[in-house]
């Protein structure tokens, strides 16, 4: 009902006056084309629907978000001339004062969306967080107990508290704080035990100090509310797009990456790395062939580009896959041989040249590579799985107790490998060696069915 008698008095104030047109960069300020695309968008939407209170709001956050401040308080200024008793403006305006370094602006127009917020109390732990910041503790806690009802079960908010409290010299407050809401255990437990090692400190209770000192995290971390985050998302440039492509990607939803990379080239000339994306992407989502065609089109310019040569290595065990043509693999060890004689310590070629040596069924030739790749770079695991995957998927346990022994003392709980280790050796009939780690492996993670295997074995050895 609050917002709808808001939104009435707007309606009713410029009905006849006129309403006026929303601040607007001048011709150049936004460089940017994606940038310069929304705030057009988003003016147009505001001139087709001046009285909408929400598209006005969102035109002054995306200012904002994007480091257009002036234009920010310019919209946010002229939203408080028409909707005086709105608490978002107010806010949002504490929060540009606060960036230029005006500490009493920003709270004095925080106070004002504090005023006007009624129920809702954010602007009241924001002022709050002012108030510590400018060395007034105990006014904080007066503005923080506004908000304490609506907000005191959030973990950040009670790490407000409970450094207003250490600033003011309540420090059994802080602990019972701490204690009562189990914040040890929150997600803001580094910054509550820098705040209990103070406290601890001025009570004297030295051991308790030390030991929150040592799981403490220096500074203080950014508390923000949703207003806030609500600011954050309307972040809109090319290199926003470009992290969103890319973290689409790690999620594997090829076909919306590809329509976001659509939108990029709309705005700027594919460059060699968004090249690749598309091809990654296109290859995932079915289409390896073209995927193929368009990285050979790249490296008529560039035969010698590693990448380029990876990528394509890459579509062509797919290929392989697809079509069951075993040639594929063939050019794939061909092509990545050179780059492992040159960096045995490359994984990602590794990776390629180990899968296409296994689709083939050249173990002991995989086998080999696993040990070159660990004897580059030993503090790489991965050689090791590899190998070790190989064997059991092959039988081969015979001669490669070194890779099984090197896996078993780089993760000694890991829940096959000292069985594993036991079988290789009494398939080289090492028995002696093979009992006594089969005799030592009790931990309770370990594989059954594979440590079953390992006793067989060794007890067939035995056996006159």
């Amino acid at each position: 009902m609050a917002v709808l008698a808001v939104v009435a008095v707007y309606f009713f104030l410029f009905a006849n006056s006129g309403i006026p047109q929303p601040p607007v960069p001048s011709e150049g300020t936004v460089k940017d084309p994606i940038l310069a695309s929304t705030i057009s968008n988003q003016i147009h939407n505001v001139n087709q629907s001046p009285t909408d209170l929400g598209l006005r709001l969102r035109l002054c956050m995306i200012y904002d978000a994007n480091g257009l401040d002036t234009l920010a308080m310019d919209c946010y200024e002229q939203l408080t001339e028409l909707v005086p008793d709105h608490p978002r403006a107010w806010y949002q305006i504490a929060h540009l004062h606060q960036r230029e370094g005006d500490a009493d602006l920003a709270m004095e127009n925080m106070q004002l969306a504090a005023s006007k917020a009624k129920d809702a109390q954010l602007p009241n732990w924001q002022l709050g967080q002012m108030q510590i910041a400018a060395g007034r503790p105990r006014e904080a806690l007066q503005t923080l107990e506004l908000a304490r009802e609506q907000l005191g079960d959030m973990p950040e908010f009670l790490l407000t508290t409970m450094q207003a409290h250490v600033d003011v010299g309540n420090h059994e407050k802080v602990i019972e704080i701490a204690a009562s809401n189990d914040l040890v255990n929150s997600s803001v437990a580094p910054y509550v035990q820098r705040i209990l090692a103070q406290a601890h400190e001025q009570l004297g209770n030295e051991t308790e100090a030390a030991n929150a000192r040592l799981l403490a995290a220096q500074g203080a971390p950014q508390l923000v509310d949703s207003w806030m985050v609500e600011v954050a998302q309307q972040r809109a440039d090319l290199s926003i797009l470009q992290s969103r492509i890319a973290a689409t990607m790690r999620a594997k939803k090829w076909a919306e990456a590809m329509n976001m990379l659509d939108l990029l080239h709309q705005y700027e000339k594919p460059s060699r790395e968004t090249k690749l994306m598309e091809i990654t992407c296109m290859a995932q989502s079915g289409s390896p062939e073209e995927a193929l065609q368009k990285v050979e089109v790249m490296m008529a310019d560039s035969p010698g580009d590693q990448q380029l040569i990876l990528a394509k290595a890459a579509m062509q065990l797919q290929i392989g896959d697809l079509r069951q043509d075993p040639s594929q693999y063939e050019f794939v060890i061909e092509a990545v041989e050179p780059i492992l004689d040159d960096n045995p310590g490359d994984l990602r070629a590794m990776a390629i040249y180990l899968r296409g040596l296994r689709l083939l069924g050249r173990t002991n030739e995989a086998l080999a590579a696993c040990r070159a790749a660990w004897a580059s770079q030993p503090q790489q695991i991965g050689p090791l799985l590899v190998a070790a995957d190989l064997i059991r998927t092959n039988d081969a346990w015979a001669g490669n107790d070194d890779l099984l022994r090197s896996l078993w003392m780089a993760q000694p709980n890991h829940p096959t490998a000292g069985a594993m280790l036991a079988l290789s050796l009494a398939a080289d009939g090492r028995v002696d060696e093979a009992r006594m780690i089969v005799e030592d492996l009790n931990n309770a993670s370990l594989d059954a069915e594979m440590l079953n295997k390992a006793r067989d074995a060794v007890n067939a050895a035995q056996a006159p």
